[in-house]
């Protein structure tokens, strides 16, 4: 027969063992997480748009609509370009292929 004394004193010890397996699973958890969403952070950051402006390109618009192709333009077209630190509007004057 186990006394009861005993019997509450391993129950405990097992407790406290599992309570520290625990903690040290949801830190770890938690941090994998916290990795993870630092990556995908990271990549949309390099995607934004305003950030590629802060390396130096610019955006072109023609009509409110984001111009991803010079096809798209003709001279006359009135444009905004955006960049980092402002915004132009600019006339197109010759279009040419590459």
């Amino acid at each position: 027969i186990i006394e009861p004394y005993n019997l509450l004193k391993s129950r405990h010890a097992d407790l406290k063992n599992l309570q520290s397996r625990l903690t040290l699973a949801s830190a770890a958890g938690l941090k994998r997480k916290q990795a993870k969403l630092d990556a995908i952070r990271n990549h949309y950051q390099a995607l934004n748009p305003k950030t590629v402006l802060q390396r130096g390109f610019a955006l072109v618009s023609k009509a409110g609509n984001l111009v991803t192709a010079g096809r798209d333009l003709a001279v006359g077209d009135a444009v905004e370009i955006e960049f980092a630190d402002s915004l132009s509007n600019a006339r197109i004057e010759k279009c040419q292929k590459k």
